[in-house]
This record gives C-alpha cells, sequence and structure tokens, in this order.
C-alpha cells in the first residue's frame, strides 16, 4: 500500500497554499476577525471560481472536481495553515457531504450551487435528535417525532433533507 501522496495531490497543496498565502493575509484574518460578517464574500467567490476549490469534494456532474477525502484533507488542512475566514467546512464538508449522500434530483442542484459559491449551507439537527445521540452515533426511527433532518442554509433559501426513510427528498 502506497500511502505517498500524488503528484495531482501535491500540485492541489501548492497550488492551494500560494493562492491563500495571497489572497488571504494574515491582516485580511484580523480585520474579518471585527466584521458581523466574519467572512470574505469576494474570497469565497475566488475560491470558487479561480481556485475551485469550493467544489473540491462535490460530483463532477454537479460541478465540481469530484474528488475524494484525501483531496478535501489537502485543502483542510491548508485552510487551517493561512486560517482563513470562510463557510468552507459548514458548507462543504457538512452540507456538501450530506446533499452527496442524499438520493433527490433537487440535492444536485444544491451541489452545483454549493460548488459554484452561490450557496452557503451549514447542517443543523434538532435537539430531539442530538439528545438521541449515544456513544458518538445518532440513533432515531424513520417517522419518530425527533423530527430527523438537516438543513442547508442560506440568505436566499431554506432547504430541508429528511434523513430517514427510504427515498428521502430535499425539500
Amino acid at each position: 500500500m502506497d500511502l505517498r501522496f500524488s503528484r495531482e495531490q501535491d500540485e492541489l497543496r501548492a497550488t492551494t497554499r500560494r493562492f491563500l498565502e495571497r489572497h488571504a493575509p494574515e491582516a485580511r484574518l484580523r480585520e474579518l476577525m471585527s466584521d458581523p460578517l466574519g467572512q470574505d464574500p469576494v474570497l469565497w467567490a475566488r475560491l470558487a471560481g479561480e481556485l475551485g476549490v469550493v467544489g473540491v469534494a462535490v460530483p463532477e456532474d454537479h460541478g465540481g472536481s469530484g474528488y475524494g477525502a484525501v483531496e478535501l484533507g489537502i485543502v483542510l488542512e491548508e485552510f487551517g495553515r493561512q486560517l482563513v475566514c470562510a463557510p468552507f467546512f459548514s458548507t462543504v464538508v457538512l452540507a456538501g457531504s450530506l446533499l452527496t449522500l442524499l438520493d433527490d434530483p433537487a440535492c444536485g442542484e444544491h451541489l452545483s450551487a454549493i460548488a459554484d459559491g452561490s450557496l452557503l449551507a451549514t447542517v443543523a439537527m434538532p435537539a430531539a435528535l442530538i439528545a438521541a445521540a449515544s456513544g458518538g452515533v445518532l440513533s432515531a426511527q424513520a417517522g419518530s417525532s425527533s423530527a430527523t433532518a438537516a438543513t442547508a442554509a442560506s440568505r436566499q433559501r431554506r432547504i430541508t433533507c429528511p434523513l430517514s426513510g427510504a427515498g428521502s427528498r430535499c425539500a
């Protein structure tokens, strides 16, 4: 088993690092810490458009790069190295990963919007579901009163995707 990074993965790391060093300097981080929005929409648009890392884990048929966990980890490492103020973890890792798992055509539309940077999202879970967690594993029965759902939210729209039952649909 070869655990070394491929040439393409090394290039992804180098390109991401150079871009972030140039466009997300520490001085900008300090400015954003006191900004109510807490992130730079211009940087987000560049991360999606120029660099393409917002779609790193989004399937290619939805406008992303279609990479896996290793490439996502490389990008996350570089974001942490540079202390980037961006909704990357909530949008790409949490909401994007969840939407990728759901079997619904509407999820594809949302994934495309994540990949092109037009949708900022997160995952929200009802308190009843969180309280049902045991040993780090969330448990809830299909159709239970825990309202098992994940919500990807942005200023423009609210998307609710049930997590239980066959044929889960985003609305």
